[in-house]
């Protein structure tokens, strides 16, 4: 029976992780990704191309965004292990959901100052609006906020025997 309940509660952490994986999926393609729908973009062989061509598509879309889900996973069952009463579940299950939903709406901030910092110029195509210079705040606000997620979730129950 020990047994089973340690798969439930694994099931239940990989469950509450799939909304993170998701969100950290999208804002990667946004952050990282820069040259997505633009018309023109670097040229073959520069690093902003590599790394934007890298990132567009599987499997570099998907690797930062499973690194942070195994990461969550990993401190999660740990956390689980110390106390695996359902007080400690939920407490997990709302920490990821609230961190998914913390992660959309830090970044659309952080994306509308950007907006506002560099808004488009007057002129029907500007070839230089698109770049990694849109995606610092966004990405220094996201990466902040995973450290911060990261940290809180390894404190989580770093007090509780069990």
């Amino acid at each position: 029976m020990h047994v089973v309940k340690q798969i439930g509660l694994g099931a239940l952490v990989i469950v509450a992780l799939v909304p993170v994986f998701f969100v950290t999926a999208l804002l990667t393609e946004f952050i990282l990704v820069p040259w997505d729908t633009a018309i023109t973009r670097p040229e073959m062989g520069t690093l902003a191309r590599t790394v934007n061509d890298f990132f567009e598509v599987a499997p570099g879309s998907f690797l930062i965004p499973a690194m942070i889900a195994l990461v969550g996973g990993v401190l999660s069952l740990r956390a689980l292990r110390r106390d695996a009463s359902v007080r400690a579940l939920l407490k997990l299950f709302g920490g990821h959901l609230l961190f998914a939903a913390g992660l959309l709406i830090l970044s659309t901030l952080a994306f509308m100052i950007t907006n506002w910092l560099h808004p488009y110029p007057p002129v029907t195509f500007d070839p230089t609006f698109h770049g990694y210079h849109r995606s610092i705040l966004p990405g220094i606000a996201v990466l902040a906020l995973i450290v911060g997620w990261i940290w809180a979730q390894n404190r989580l129950f770093k007090h509780t025997t069990g």
